[in-house]
Formats: C-alpha cells, sequence, structure tokens
C-alpha cells in the first residue's frame, strides 16, 4: 500500500509540474506574438516559425518537442478531467525536457553568460609583422585595432594574408598595421553584452556581409570591446550553451 500512494505521488507531482511549465510556455508564445484574441498552442507554434521573431531559430529546432508537450498536456488534462484522477505519468525524462526547453525559451543564453577572460587588442601604430605573429600563437581571427584610446576597426587576419598576396609584399618587416589598414570592408556590427545566443543567429542570418559582433556593455563604441562574436564561433556556442536534445 505504502508503494502504491508514493507511485501516485510521483505521477501527481510530475503532472502539476509538467502543466506548470507548459502554461508558462503556453504564455510566453501569445506574448512574443502580441496577440489580441485567442490562437491555439499549436497554431501559435507554427506562427513563430514562419515569421521572425528573436525565438525563431530555437522554436524551429525543437518544434517536435514542443508540439508533443502540446499533445502530453491535452491527454493530462482532459483524461483528469473524467474524475479528477491522473491517468498518464509524467516521466522525470518528460519534466526535464519541458523545464530545460522552458528556460532556454524563455531566459536564454545571453554574450555575457558564455565568455569569460581578456579580449586582446593592437594599437595602429604597432608593426604589423609581431602582431600577426601574436594572432597565430593564440589562434585569433580578429583583432581590434585602436588609435590611442579609439576604436578604429578590426584587423581580420585571413584578409590581411589575402592583400598581403594580392600585392605581392613579401617583406612586412617595416610595415605597420596603419599601412594595411582596410576598414573599407567592415564586416562587423556592435551588440550589448545581454544579446542572447538566438538574436545572434537572427544577425548573421539577417546582415549582410557581417562576419562578426563586437560585444560593449551598451553596444557603443566608444565602449570596452568585452567578447567578439564570429559566425564561425555560433555553433561552437551552440552546441556548449545548449545542452539540449532536439530529437523526439
Amino acid at each position: 500500500m505504502f508503494t502504491n500512494v508514493t507511485y501516485y505521488m510521483y505521477s501527481a507531482n510530475n503532472s502539476n509540474t509538467f502543466l506548470a511549465y507548459y502554461n508558462q510556455i503556453d504564455k510566453y508564445l501569445s506574448y512574443i506574438l502580441w496577440l489580441q484574441k485567442y490562437v491555439p498552442y499549436h497554431e501559435r507554434v507554427t506562427m513563430v516559425i514562419r515569421w521572425k521573431f528573436v525565438i525563431t531559430h530555437f522554436v524551429n529546432r525543437f518544434e517536435s518537442k514542443l508540439r508533443y508537450f502540446w499533445d502530453l498536456r491535452n491527454q493530462l488534462v482532459h483524461w483528469f478531467r473524467l474524475d479528477n484522477k491522473h491517468y498518464l505519468i509524467v516521466s522525470d525524462h518528460a519534466l526535464k525536457e519541458i523545464s530545460s526547453i522552458h528556460d532556454e525559451l524563455i531566459k536564454p543564453q545571453t554574450i555575457a553568460d558564455m565568455f569569460e577572460g581578456k579580449i586582446s587588442f593592437a594599437s595602429s601604430s604597432d608593426w604589423l609583422e609581431a602582431v600577426l605573429e601574436g594572432m597565430k600563437k593564440k589562434w585569433l581571427k580578429y583583432l581590434p585595432i585602436y588609435d590611442n584610446k579609439d576604436f578604429k576597426w578590426v584587423l581580420s587576419f585571413q584578409d590581411i594574408l589575402a592583400r598581403l598576396v594580392q600585392e605581392k609584399i613579401v617583406d612586412i618587416s617595416d610595415l605597420k598595421i596603419s599601412d594595411v589598414d582596410i576598414t573599407f570592408s567592415k564586416e562587423y556590427i556592435f551588440v550589448t553584452w545581454k544579446t542572447s545566443i538566438y538574436e545572434m543567429q537572427n544577425i548573421f542570418a539577417d546582415t549582410k556581409d557581417v562576419e562578426i559582433v563586437l560585444v560593449t556593455p551598451n553596444w557603443e563604441e566608444d565602449e570596452k570591446i568585452i567578447a567578439i562574436v564570429s559566425v564561425h564561433d555560433l555553433a561552437h556556442l551552440q552546441e556548449k550553451y545548449l545542452r539540449l536534445d532536439a530529437k523526439v
């Protein structure tokens, strides 16, 4: 008898917690869509995927699970109304999945959560050879360039090498960074450190020619750069910080 009571409580607690998470996801979708009238949950998922929102990439990636949560919710609620008893058991796995998706959807990781450590810089008066050697040792693809305390541009390791090859420059021992200024090729924009990983996806997907974003406290150019994210970093960040399996 004791075992049956414990089993029932396990089922009821999991089911109630599952429904609480579901209801918050349900309300959040309505909030994102600014709905003025009732729209079924599954249609809201479709609307988010078809239109462009901050969470569109995430919802598209986990569409199957989000729709399955709706099916499970209906089974839980409709059968409970039959005689006020739980007919289904929400497993610990299902509870873990909806709680993880809830947290990633409503409280996504921001750039501030992802990056630690110092950012390397260089001055326009620095010797190019020494800077390129330093970038090679640190595996840096991009380096912010300053003139005194003023931000000027971003040195791209690949672009600099391409220019040296194009102009057939072999000896760079007498060149400074200012001698190979490529500011005409602006491949960056500024963002705030509160930018979420999903906003980053939208930036790279929708902003033409942008290869990197420079992160400052309030996305102002005269602020200290606290992180650099390239389009090549995005997949790594998703794998490291978005610890969810999209498969059902």
